[in-house]
């Protein structure tokens, strides 16, 4: 990954800074062993050394002033590798030599070569042994070369005083060299690694941002603080229709809010950005805003963020523009509605029609035209059932006339009424009625709703079968049951069973008849009583339907 490569770099790069020398400390080294040549030079002048010996000197003292000059010449700040180990080199082998000529009167020349190693040590890694061997056959080369090995072993322990402090400094400078190293490379990883982070934070806030800016969606996020954090250009827009401030989101006076049918206003507390300011959240609700000719429909929520420690980080508030949605499901509503009135309109005289006929020919018609007559009449009967489910489909929030009913009683209508049709299939409807159960309902409307389900039942149920339909009293309102023992219903399908126009995968591949309506107006008249529809049961042992009513009286 990336970070993995910017650590190697920072290694890469630590090692090309360290393998290059101080060119400045490289110069300023010749020249003070440049001088100390020219030292020697005068002082074995005084000692009347022979002019050949005084002439290996002065070429001696010209290689440290050249290399000195050399090294200004190779570098501008740093000098590379190879010429550093070239200059020190040289400086070794010239002190070899210049030990060499003055090996017998001036033995402490070996001194020379304390700076240069001194250097390599304080730059080079592994270079202690180096400059440790360095320093011992600058001492020891010259006694070979002359045969002036000291005579005794104190004498010999003498001389190798001074090559022994200089490994000890070596040594010293290594050690401190080494510290100043790690602590130099481990700076640079951190601020590489730094500038990475700061990298990478940059390219996620990029990131992130511009998904939010183009997602079709308004996205925005308060702080616990009720500081704005984040709004994106579809959230300016939500907040414009409102006529409100993202940065103080409360209600304006002259904003028009409404609830999910568009009629209703919505009370300030009802508002989602104000809500989230507040640092509350709201469930996913349809709301309208905007004036008359720009309004528009979202789907909105908004939801606590909370940091791993469970402290809150702020509220992000989600809404999507569902305009289009909601209107062409309004439009597939108006067209249901009027397609199911232009349809019942023919049919119902159609009807009428059919049984005159069928009672004033009862005897003039033979066997055959009866029987075609009676296929007739069930045709049309099933065409009014789809036609009436259409109606009641239709109307998704039905007006409701409340008045006190015994809802056990509308049960009991509700599966009389539908028990020629379980009879025709060999199916027993049972009646489970303990007790009256009286409360405010629209006893039209849910002596429907009931029947939707029996009849559902109906057609999921094995023939000779039996379904089970029970009304009892509950804490806070009453529950009607319909238990049938067909092919039950899959988990995944519970919920999208009440959708309209959806049928079971057991509906299609047995093809049992209907629209997938029934149960989707029973929701509806049951949630406009304030009451609440589930469905229970597994696969391969029956159905459960409970219709929750509550009691107001």
């Amino acid at each position: 990954m990336r970070t993995a490569t910017d650590v190697t770099a920072v290694d890469s790069g630590v090692n090309a800074l360290y393998s290059r020398l101080p060119g400045p400390a490289l110069s300023a080294t010749q020249f003070i062993i440049g001088t100390g040549g020219l030292a020697v030079t005068v002082a074995m002048c005084t000692l009347g050394t022979d002019p050949a010996t005084i002439a290996v000197i002065i070429a001696v003292t010209a290689v440290f002033f050249s290399a000195g000059i050399v090294s200004i010449a190779a570098q501008q700040e740093r000098c590379s590798s190879t010429w550093a180990i070239a200059i020190l080199a040289a400086d070794a082998a010239a002190i070899v030599v210049l030990r060499t000529v003055t090996v017998t009167q001036l033995p402490s020349t070996t001194v020379f070569i304390t700076l240069p190693v001194v250097l390599m040590a304080a730059n080079y890694s592994y270079s202690a042994i180096m400059a440790t061997a360095t320093t011992l056959a600058i001492w020891a080369i010259p006694l070979a070369l002359t045969d002036a090995w000291p005579p005794t072993l104190t004498q010999l322990l003498d001389s190798l005083l001074p090559v022994g402090a200089i490994v000890l400094v070596v040594l010293a400078t290594r050690m401190g060299a080494a510290t100043r190293d790690r602590q130099r490379a481990d700076n640079l990883r951190l601020t590489r690694e730094r500038n990475l982070a700061h990298r990478l934070q940059r390219d996620d806030s990029t990131i992130h941002s511009t998904i939010l800016s183009v997602i079709d969606s308004a996205v925005v996020f308060y702080d616990s603080g009720q500081s704005l954090v984040f709004a994106n250009t579809n959230a300016q827009v939500f907040a414009e229709r409102q006529l409100v401030d993202l940065n103080d989101p409360r209600f304006h006076p002259d904003a028009v809010v409404l609830d999910e049918r568009g009629r209703e206003p919505l009370d300030e507390t009802e508002h989602v950005l104000l809500a989230a300011w507040d640092g509350q959240e709201m469930a996913p609700h349809v709301t309208w805003v905007g004036l008359d000719e720009e309004q528009s429909a979202y789907l909105a929520f908004s939801r606590r963020v909370r940091r791993p420690d469970g402290s809150l980080l702020g509220v992000l508030v989600v809404a999507h523009d569902v305009s289009d949605i909601v209107r062409s499901r309004q439009m597939r509503d108006d067209f249901l509605r009027i397609a199911s009135h232009e349809l019942r309109g023919p049919l119902t005289p159609l009807v009428g029609h059919l049984d005159l006929l069928a009672e004033e020919s009862e005897e003039s018609l033979s066997p055959q035209a009866k029987e075609r007559l009676g296929i007739v009449q069930e045709s049309v009967e099933r065409l009014v059932d789809r036609v009436t489910e259409l109606l009641h489909a239709s109307d998704v929030e039905p007006t409701l006339t409340v008045a006190p009913a015994d809802i056990a009683d509308v049960t009991a209508k509700a599966a009389a009424g539908h028990a020629p049709k379980a009879a025709g299939r060999g199916i027993d409807i049972a009646l489970h009625v303990p007790e009256p159960a009286v409360g405010a309902v629209d006893e039209v409307q849910l002596t429907q709703a009931i029947g939707h389900v029996i009849d559902n039942a109906i057609k999921f149920s094995p023939e000779d079968g039996i379904i089970e339909v029970e009304c009892r009293r509950v804490p806070g309102g009453v529950e009607i049951s319909v238990h049938d023992r067909g092919p039950g219903i899959r988990m995944a399908e519970r919920e999208r069973v009440f959708e309209r126009f959806y049928r079971t995968e057991h509906a299609h591949k047995n093809a049992i008849q209907g629209l997938g309506l029934g149960l989707s107006a029973a929701r509806a008249i049951i949630s406009a009583h304030g009451g609440r529809i589930r469905v229970s049961g597994r696969k391969g042992a029956g159905t459960t339907v409970t219709l929750e009513v509550p009691v107001r009286i």
